[in-house]
């Protein structure tokens, strides 16, 4: 139950509120899912390793790998993504990708520093588009499919 999806920190997650003190529990519980995405773990345990890792190598890369999660995740809820791949990690994972990414080579592409205003906030619209480009994208997946059921009905 500890291992693999961490099913007994989901189940207890899944009975409590969202209220108070439950909705932050989640919401670290999400951050540390989505970074752990990055590595194939569905558990927030793995998530927070990775993250200690992260912060090992450099702390403005950790920072900004939980900045680009934060904004993913706000993004989704704003864009009503299904509320179990936000509290799985699997809408923020891409976002993570993006924020570490572009922490580590903004300064050696543009000549920049770490803590430039712009690195900033092309993490955070970084990471709100991809979760708009991944509703317009299932939409139209969704819309695709409807079209073949109704031709081969015809």
């Amino acid at each position: 139950k500890f291992f693999g999806e961490f099913q007994i920190g989901s189940e207890f997650l899944n009975k409590c509120s969202n209220t108070s003190g439950w909705i932050l529990l989640k919401i670290i519980d999400a951050i540390f899912r989505g970074i752990g995405q990055v590595c194939f773990a569905n558990n927030p345990i793995s998530g927070a390793f990775c993250l200690v890792g992260l912060y090992l190598g450099s702390p403005v890369v950790a920072l900004a790998a939980v900045v680009a999660s934060i904004s993913a995740i706000i993004s989704s809820l704003i864009f009503d993504q299904p509320f179990c791949n936000v509290t799985n990690g699997l809408n923020q994972f891409n976002a993570v990708l993006i924020g570490t990414v572009l922490s580590s080579l903004y300064p050696t592409l543009y000549s920049g520093s770490q803590t430039d205003i712009e690195l900033w906030i092309l993490i955070i619209f970084g990471s709100i588009l991809r979760i708009r480009i991944e509703v317009k994208q299932a939409n139209s997946i969704m819309s695709m499919a409807e079209v073949r059921r109704k031709w081969k009905s015809d």
